[in-house]
C-alpha cells in the first residue's frame, strides 16, 4: 500500500477482498509508493 494509506485501512481492504473471494490468496505489502494507494497484481 502507498505512503498515504494507514496500515489499518490497508488491512481492512485486504479483508474485504478475502471475504469476497475466499479462494484467492491475498498478500499485503507496504510499498510506500507516492502516487498510488494500492497496486494489485495477479498471477
Amino acid at each position: 500500500y502507498g505512503q498515504d494509506v494507514n496500515p489499518e485501512d490497508a488491512e481492512a481492504f485486504a479483508a474485504q477482498i478475502e471475504s469476497l473471494y475466499p479462494d484467492v490468496e491475498v498478500e499485503l505489502l507496504p510499498g510506500g509508493q507516492a502516487h498510488y494507494f494500492y497496486i494489485l497484481g495477479a498471477e
